[in-house]
């Protein structure tokens, strides 16, 4: 089926609740354009992003090229990924979305049957034993389940284009997001205290409050500038989703390593 902008928009939600709308509509236009996408073209589009599997045998990255190839022919046509999706649906026999060890190995071996008469012919390719197509299989299920799932054949076997540029939202530096990583156990606490129906959220002003109380305490007061830059970034009176936006705090370093004054 096809995936609208609207529902994509929705699952980055899902995915990162942190994001205010007009962060999600930003990031939903860079990763899939504003016309609806067949399902293989978005996860096509989210797998630029992870890394490709390693490989533990120096034969298994060519013989994914070749069964790439040959996927193509029988289940195009192109882009790689769409006929891919169309081969993992036939490999799916009990269609749960899972493809077992069994599952893949028969639909390899039928695969390269529908293509032998070219095969013999071209002598470009040899065939491969059944314990091979198994430690493939084993290669391709990344997180050792016993079954693979579409994404893990498309990271095995897709073709890998160039990366969307993503949009770059306001990052907060200095004193605030170090307060908050320092404290973050503590600012969690209190959120929590605060969210009395349990649902994971907090209005955006009632955060700035708490956040500005914290920094009366540890006796760094909010600036006006501060207090401006840090409701920039958590954006309108939407509520806030606040485990999620506190693991978004960080410290990192910059500049030459540091020394002790007398060294």
């Amino acid at each position: 089926g096809l995936i609208t902008p609207q529902l994509a928009r929705r699952a980055l939600q899902r995915l990162l609740p942190s994001l205010r709308e007009e962060q999600l509509v930003g990031l939903t236009q860079a990763l899939f354009g504003n016309d609806p996408v067949e399902l293989s073209t978005a996860l096509h589009q989210l797998a630029l992003f992870a890394d490709k599997p390693r490989f533990s045998e120096p034969w298994m990255q060519p013989a994914l090229q070749r069964l790439a190839v040959l996927v193509q022919k029988s289940y195009g046509p192109p882009p790689l990924h769409a006929a891919l999706m169309r081969f993992f649906r036939r490999l799916d026999s009990n269609r749960n979305d899972l493809v077992s060890q069994d599952e893949f190995v028969a639909g390899i071996q039928k695969l390269l049957q529908m293509q032998q008469g070219q095969l013999i012919l071209q002598q470009q390719h040899q065939s491969f034993s059944p314990g091979q197509l198994m430690r493939l299989f084993d290669a391709v299920d990344g997180n050792r389940t016993g079954t693979i799932c579409f994404l893990e054949l498309l990271l095995a076997m897709d073709e890998r284009t160039q990366r969307p540029v993503l949009p770059e939202f306001p990052a907060l530096e200095g004193a605030v997001p170090s307060m908050l990583y320092v404290h973050k156990a503590a600012v969690l606490q209190a959120c929590r205290t605060m969210d009395t129906l349990e649902t994971g959220c907090i209005t955006v002003p009632d955060f700035l409050a708490l956040v500005e109380a914290l920094a009366e305490v540890v006796g760094r007061p909010l600036t006006a500038a501060s207090r401006a830059a840090l409701a920039k970034v958590l954006g309108g009176n939407e509520d806030l989703a606040y485990m999620e936006a506190l693991g978004t705090f960080e410290v990192s370093a910059c500049g030459e390593a540091w020394h002790w004054p007398n060294d």
